[in-house]
């Protein structure tokens, strides 16, 4: 059985509710918690800093930079389209980012282009004309680089679990100096470093100089906001914004483009800044949380800017691709379907409406639940389900005490379940 509650918004008939089951090994949603209190993405000291945001890569696709369950490191390199030594570096890291990915070690691992004057357009073509094999950021208003401070292009940092930039500097002493380049590189600082971490050890050098490229760190001239959609904000939406606001889902109007977020900007100003949205219920400084949203002082800055200044829309090459979806099943096809017998109406007005709807697995032995995924006929309009077990019979019982569709209670299923698996909420 499930519990739902409903909005009553408009009139509507709630359609097909389809749960489905993986019965496919036990899947366990894990917390993860930071050892400091969760802050802004700022530089703390020379050692620890707090990446509490997530940035889109040069294919439109977003990456958290928070800690997440299972990563045990985080390695950025920050590169540059015109530099010869971080171009010529490009081999080396795809070496890198591989043999880690294949080893299943735990690291992510990012390039990182934050550089004002090349446009997200810029950035792709090169990612894919020197075919790096690992994600690239682009870094459009420079958070992480405020967050890390580099000096040179190319520029490594491997930050461990807890924060703590265990390494910075050059990824190995190929280079000795501008136009000093080695045979071969004898010291392999960058893997050594990573090597470490894993071993819960630290780096023997915890500090090298970078040889490469100033970082030219390029802020806006004038006191007005430079601020643009394309490279400013739709970063933003995307990584955090656009799961729910898009045709077909839960929110009651879309951010995917230019035109859906300029009539709005003073409104999502106005919203993001009470931290109304995006919705995320945790209170902030007591660590980090799967699949979190929420927006940095920064981020929230750049909105207030962005509306205050007239939102303009930019140039169109900076503009990330746009984020891709998967349709229908999200978590693959389901070994089992469970199905509402009967639609549901919903009234356009009054009190929201806890309902209680009993259904059948169909299952003639015991499975063991790896995921469950909920598909509401009406997005618009279910505020939240959960779902319990009922090996006694009790609800099919007050189900059949109730004229309609399933049975209504408060603060519960009315009853004592057996069990639960989970439960589901919009985005």
């Amino acid at each position: 059985m499930f519990r739902s509650e409903f909005r009553r918004e408009r009139q509507v008939v709630f359609g097909l509710l389809i749960v489905s089951l993986l019965a496919l090994g036990l899947k366990v949603e894990q917390w993860a918690f930071a050892e400091e209190p969760v802050e802004p993405a700022i530089a703390l000291s020379d050692s620890t800093v707090r990446l509490d945001f997530s940035l889109v890569d040069t294919a439109g696709k977003p990456r958290s930079l928070r800690s997440e369950p299972g990563r045990k490191a985080l390695v950025c390199i920050f590169l540059s389209t015109e530099c010869p030594i971080a171009n010529g570096y490009v081999p080396e890291l795809n070496r890198q980012f591989t043999a880690l990915r294949e080893s299943k070690s735990g690291v992510h691992f990012f390039g990182v282009i934050s550089d004002s004057r090349i446009t997200q357009k810029a950035a792709a073509a090169h990612v894919v004309q020197f075919q790096f094999e690992f994600p690239v950021l682009f870094d459009a208003s420079g958070l992480l680089a405020e967050a890390l401070k580099p000096t040179h292009t190319p520029e490594a940092f491997v930050v461990d679990a807890a924060g703590h930039v265990a390494y910075r500097g050059r990824i190995d002493d190929l280079y000795a100096d501008l136009g000093k380049k080695r045979a071969a590189a004898a010291q392999h600082d960058l893997a050594d470093a990573v090597a470490a971490v894993l071993q819960g050890k630290s780096p023997a050098q915890a500090r090298t100089q970078p040889v490469g490229c100033l970082f030219e760190d390029v802020k806006p001239s004038g006191g007005a906001s430079a601020a643009t959609f394309t490279r400013d904000v739709a970063p933003i939406l995307q990584a955090n914004c656009v799961r729910c606001h898009r045709d077909g889902e839960v929110a009651p109007f879309p951010l995917v483009s230019y035109a859906d977020a300029a009539k709005r900007a003073r409104q999502i100003a106005r919203v993001t800044a009470s931290r109304f949205m995006p919705p995320w219920k945790p209170e902030p400084d007591f660590g980090h949380f799967l699949d979190e949203r929420r927006l940095t002082d920064r981020e929230l800055a750049i909105l207030s800017d962005w509306a205050r200044s007239g939102a303009s829309k930019g140039d169109p090459a900076d503009l990330p691709p746009p984020q891709e979806f998967t349709d229908g099943w999200q978590i693959g096809e389901p070994d089992l379907i469970v199905k509402m017998p009967e639609p549901f109406e919903i009234p356009a007005d009054g009190r929201d409406i806890f309902r209680n709807f009993v259904m059948p697995s169909g299952a003639d032995e015991d499975k063991l639940v790896a995921a469950v995924e909920f598909r509401p006929g009406n997005r618009r309009v279910v505020h939240h389900s959960i779902f319990y077990l009922d090996t006694s019979g009790a609800a099919r019982k007050k189900d059949a005490a109730d004229p309609g569709p399933g049975y209504g209670s408060f603060g519960g299923p009315g009853f004592v379940p057996s069990g639960s698996i989970g439960g589901w909420a919009p985005g």
